[in-house]
């Protein structure tokens, strides 16, 4: 039915982020009548987003939806849709490093042993992850990522000593 006199449309358009909304995405399945707008009023066009979104925020939200054990896999669908994408070894460093003084071991030890897959020239990231280890009562795997920490760089003087003092340590007595 036409409608008498001048008539005026206005198009918006958004993009949105739902961060898996389940009650907004449903909405936007529907046609505007199904959710109770006149058929003039509005008209959505639903497309899901396609892969994750590359950033640090996104790949720490996935970390902890999906579990730290995932992260190469999570890392490598944010790099197939965005291959510039790089994840900063430093902020991965300091990450772990929070983790392991808050206590969250497991979770230090996966995105330590990430890093050093995806950054293996990285001295700080092996020495976190020894470090991580110490406190997991894992000793040869701290010895192991010291002598690597210091085989990257030689004047790591925090991973000398460290090493140095796990070496000296005599095994516990059963």
């Amino acid at each position: 039915m036409d409608m008498p006199g001048p008539r005026v449309t206005h198009c918006i358009s958004w993009t949105l982020n739902l961060k898996h909304d389940a009650a907004s995405m449903a909405w936007l399945k529907k046609t505007p009548a199904e959710n109770g707008a006149p058929p003039h009023f509005i008209a959505v066009n639903y497309r899901p987003g396609k892969g994750l979104s590359a950033s640090m925020e996104a790949f720490r939200t996935e970390l902890g939806r999906r579990g730290f054990d995932h992260a190469s896999e999570i890392y490598a669908a944010m790099q197939k849709d965005n291959p510039d994408f790089k994840l900063d070894k430093t902020t991965l460093t300091a990450w772990g490093d929070d983790l392991i003084t808050e206590n969250a071991l497991p979770e230090a030890v996966s995105l330590l042993k990430f890093e050093v897959q995806i950054y293996p020239d990285t001295s700080s990231g092996h020495a976190s992850l020894a470090e991580a280890y110490i406190k997991s009562g894992q000793k040869q795997l701290a010895i192991d990522n010291y002598k690597k920490a210091l085989e990257i760089n030689p004047e790591n003087n925090d991973a000398k000593e460290k090493l140095k003092e796990l070496e000296s340590t005599p095994p516990p007595k059963n």
